[in-house]
């Protein structure tokens, strides 16, 4: 019998990620129908350049305002979020895990926490 947590971890490792934006020249932002899971500080990445950019600004399912980490342009195309950040276990050993895990908390939201019980 495979374990629940194997089955829900594999489930969030298959999360669509992958948000597209279309360039609209007369507001000047990249236009998105669906912004997922996308805020102000977190990073992405086009998926035809690698180019990664971090967001400035967000309304949701309309557009995202970005700056480019080190160049590039952000204009029409394909755009990777980082996946959400998944953990189990129990409160506590959770809370140790989570906070060895990376100093960064941009790279640790959104959480998927499956809570064991003990």
């Amino acid at each position: 019998m495979t374990d629940i947590s194997k089955i829900v971890e594999e489930i969030v490792s298959n999360i669509n990620n992958i948000i597209v934006g279309e360039y609209d020249i007369s507001m000047m932002e990249n236009t998105f129908c669906d912004t997922k899971w996308a805020r102000a500080g977190k990073r992405i990445q086009n998926t035809d350049t690698s180019e990664l950019f971090k967001i400035t600004s967000v309304q949701t399912d309309e557009y995202i305002e970005a700056v480019p980490v080190n160049a590039g342009l952000f204009e029409s195309g394909s755009y990777a979020l980082p996946f959400p950040f998944y953990i189990s276990g129990t409160r506590l050993a959770t809370n140790k895990e989570w906070t060895l895990a990376d100093k960064d908390l941009t790279k640790k939201t959104p959480i998927i926490w499956l809570l064991e019980t003990v």
